[in-house]
């Protein structure tokens, strides 16, 4: 048997591997609904509670309409309620189970929009193991937590997909779709101003933000009490990476708390916010003064490259970005492992990406000081590491990507 023939049965048995351990995944969520699929149960439960006339931030009301169960605080604004209304309407053993497989079908046609306009996949094994185990297995996560966020990114990259069609206003609607749940996605308007030959850029910006700012507005004026419960839910969330949220805020809000827990003195208040803001406006300024210089210089031509240092950018910024948001940086993830210039350099990266690394490492330093990094912000480190190659490889693009041996570059 030749060399090139055992590495197609090599590969080919790794990757049965890896489909064999996500089916088996898929089938412990599926008969466990009782232990699995929380943040699906808030929204269950919450759709409930806003049927019967209660409040559907209140704990103690989904807690009631839960027979007594614990249940996640609700945090999405009200008029999403209506896209849950019709589970709410099934037993929830049942509904489970149809969002398990709606979330698997959206899945299938994440990777689908990702591997045929956005990436070029090279080696299927890596691309595999990654969208598998990436960034903290932040997929698999999703699948377990029940959140929205597979249906968020499916509904974010068909609409990023459109933008890179020139179909600006299927983009627009894909993100204000999006934000009615989560907010921040109206960020991705940005884009709009950064990504050369837009048509109606500025048409397009100022629609989606104002019917994004209406709907919210119609939502407040429709319940006024019940929006307020929901900023007031919404403002109070503050988490860590051991509770899933390995965001920049959190890891210097950790960050903060353990240097003044050494030093004797508390670091608190509005220290770790300053230094929040200071650093994400400085990756905001950084990420989009690169955009806005690489469209007016015309000097690099891949859309989808600019996008993807865009959804790093982003993922960096923001004040809250649980572990199933970096779905969003999977793409950047491959692209990034995929270009290094040595093989060996390329499985190093996909092994610190996709093999999840121990919760923490003490590190003994001179004298008694002795500084415990957790690594529930392994994704953020990550992130970081991908950032900066991204604005590297949009600057200067490897001399490789423009040659046809190693197959196309993304997408323009």
């Amino acid at each position: 048997m030749s060399g090139r023939k055992i590495t197609r049965v090599a590969t080919a048995v790794a990757l049965a591997g890896v489909l064999l351990y996500a089916v088996y995944c898929v089938i412990v969520i599926a008969t466990h609904s009782d232990l699995y699929q929380w943040d699906f149960r808030s929204y269950y439960y919450a759709a409930r509670a806003s049927a019967d006339g209660g409040n559907p931030y209140d704990p103690a009301d989904l807690s009631r309409v839960a027979g007594g169960g614990n249940v996640l605080r609700f945090v999405y604004p009200p008029v999403t309620l209506v896209a849950f209304a019709p589970f709410a309407a099934l037993p929830y053993s049942v509904a489970a189970q149809i969002w398990l497989v709606l979330k698997l079908v959206a899945l299938g046609l994440l990777i689908y929009l990702w591997m045929k306009h956005v990436v070029t996949v090279r080696s299927e094994i890596a691309f595999a193991l990654l969208v598998l185990f990436g960034l903290g297995r932040t997929i698999l996560v999703d699948l377990a937590a029940g959140n929205i966020s597979i249906f968020e990114q499916c509904l974010l990259w068909a609409g990023l997909v459109c933008l890179l069609r020139r179909r600006t206003w299927l983009f627009c609607l894909a993100v204000l779709i999006v934000s009615c749940f989560k907010l921040f996605p109206i960020l991705f308007v940005l884009l709009l101003l950064v990504l050369p030959n837009v048509k109606q850029r500025w048409s397009a910006l100022a629609a989606t933000v104002g019917a994004f700012l209406t709907i919210l507005g119609l939502d407040y004026a429709r319940d006024p009490a019940r929006f307020t419960h929901f900023v007031a839910t919404a403002v109070a969330i503050r988490e860590h990476g051991d509770l899933g949220d390995p965001s920049l805020l959190a890891f210097i809000r950790d960050l903060a708390d353990r240097l003044g827990a050494v030093a004797g003195m508390p670091l608190g208040g509005m220290a770790p916010m300053l230094a929040y803001g200071a650093a994400a406006a400085a990756i905001a300024i950084i990420t989009l003064s690169h955009l806005r210089a690489l469209r007016r210089s015309g000097s690099f031509d891949s859309a989808a490259s600019l996008i993807l240092l865009f959804c790093v950018g982003y993922a960096l910024t923001l004040p809250r970005f649980k572990n199933y948001s970096f779905i969003l940086l999977l793409p950047a993830a491959y692209v990034a492992q995929r270009d290094l210039r040595r093989r060996s350099m390329q499985w190093l990266f996909l092994l610190l990406l996709a093999i999840p690394i121990s919760p923490a490492i003490p590190i003994a330093l001179p004298g008694s000081f002795n500084l415990r990094i957790h690594w529930h912000y392994h994704p953020l480190l990550l992130a970081f590491v991908i950032w900066l190659f991204c604005l590297y490889q949009t600057r200067f693009p490897f001399a490789a990507d423009q040659s046809s041996s190693r197959g196309a570059r993304p997408m323009d």
